[in-house]
């Protein structure tokens, strides 16, 4: 299964960048700091994508997986750690197995983020943090707005690209009454400016 988006998004965004790579080391970066021993923690980054931060996670921890919908990775010979096909929203994976999740940029592009949020939930021991990483925009798929204007793309594009806006308020009333819990919510000041979310699974 694939979504509407996909295409659009292959068609619009440069995947291997070098201001996607600054980017790319800013999150990882900001997640370091939240994680105090990486040690044997497994690890699982949910649209992996190109598998860029999947990559720069396997310098600091044993186990990684990456997640994607998209199967053209697999034909990739630069990938590290272990890929899995299959979709956020509906994971194929085993519940209470992850200390550390990572959604980064993904959950502005999907269907239903609420269902995404359940999976991460699932699939992460108790304790374990997820960390939520969105871009901040005025308006929705605004930062998509560069990379749809230099490969020739109309700009109604960007809606397409970006299927929410997301905010702290959103995401608060999209965990309210599960079992995670907010620990931090702050910005990181890079070229593509972004927040991320630090949140905790508990025991209830």
């Amino acid at each position: 299964m694939t979504y509407k988006y996909d295409k659009t998004y292959k068609l619009a965004i440069s995947e291997n960048g070098w201001l996607r790579k600054m980017n790319m080391q800013k999150r990882l970066n900001s997640i370091r700091r939240e994680v105090r021993t990486w040690g044997n923690r497994r690890v699982l980054d949910v649209g992996c994508s190109g598998g860029m931060l999947q990559n720069l996670l396997s310098n600091h921890c044993s186990e990684v997986y990456g997640l994607d919908i998209n199967d053209y990775i697999l034909t990739s010979s630069d990938i590290r750690g272990k890929y899995i096909c299959g979709d956020a929203m509906k994971m194929p994976l085993k519940s209470n197995c992850f200390d550390v999740v990572i959604c980064s940029h993904l959950l502005e592009h999907l269907p239903s983020i609420y269902r995404c949020i359940k999976e991460m939930s699932r699939v992460s021991k108790i304790d374990a943090k997820i960390f939520i990483l969105y871009p901040i925009e005025l308006f929705r798929g605004a930062t998509c707005i560069p990379d749809v204007l230099l490969n020739g793309q109309r700009l109604n594009l960007i809606r397409k690209i970006h299927l929410h806006k997301l905010s702290l308020k959103k995401l608060k009333s999209l965990i309210r009454g599960t079992n995670l819990k907010l620990l931090k919510h702050k910005p990181i000041f890079a070229l593509q400016p972004m927040y991320i979310a630090v949140i905790k699974k508990i025991n209830v």
